[in-house]
């Protein structure tokens, strides 16, 4: 019998299989099989196969020929790139709008972000609640194709980061930098945006160098 409940079946296979890699509980390469899936999701070979194919177009899993689907593996090459493209697709995506703009779309993640604080939240929940911060940024661009082409990159930097995360949030910045960031606009947002990734970018590499 396959997965009840009121979202529809694919969407749940597809929302716990998403859930599992955020959680670390592959690591980078595996395969993920289809026969043990089927079995553990209780859902069809064909349910399972869709949720799959969903999760390689949200770039949280890659498909190898005659092999199956794998968790991505996140070398350093991978996130020096993955980082380069998230620069400039944010500082475009976010050159003319208003800090007005920014702080309203933002409000809602930064207040998640400083309740996990409070809380001392995980630095899973922590990456990917400023994963939100940042495409809240880029959703107020209102370009599909920016949009779209954003997510896919951030889920994949999540995916690269997740082994680094045991270490703490790796320099993805804390509420307050966040709310700095957008309440600037024009070329002081696109400098503070660069820096802010670039520490980021650099944080990464240097725990993945040791």
């Amino acid at each position: 019998m396959e997965m009840t409940g009121k979202k529809p079946v694919v969407e749940r296979a597809t929302s716990e299989v998403r859930r599992r890699i955020i959680d670390g509980q592959y690591a980078h390469g595996d395969f993920l099989r289809e026969e043990p899936l089927v079995k553990q999701l209780g859902v069809s070979r064909h349910t399972l196969r869709t949720a799959l194919d969903r999760l390689v177009a949200e770039g949280f899993l890659v498909r190898d020929a005659n092999k199956g689907v794998r968790v991505p593996v996140g070398n350093a090459a991978a996130i020096f790139d993955l980082q380069r493209a998230r620069i400039a697709l944010e500082i475009e995506a976010t050159w003319g709008l208003t800090s007005t703009a920014l702080t309203g779309a933002c409000e809602v993640p930064i207040a998640e972000l400083r309740a996990l604080e409070a809380l001392g939240g995980n630095a899973v929940a922590h990456a990917t609640v400023c994963g939100q911060i940042h495409c809240a940024m880029v959703r107020s661009s209102r370009s599909p194709r920016l949009i779209r082409a954003h997510a896919l990159l951030s889920n994949e930097l999540l995916v690269a980061k997740i082994p680094l995360l045991a270490c703490g949030p790796v320099g993805c910045g804390d509420a307050g930098s966040h709310a700095s960031l957008v309440s600037l606009e024009g070329k002081n947002l696109a400098r503070a945006l660069r820096e802010h990734l670039e520490r980021e970018r650099n944080a990464i590499l240097l725990l993945r160098s040791h």
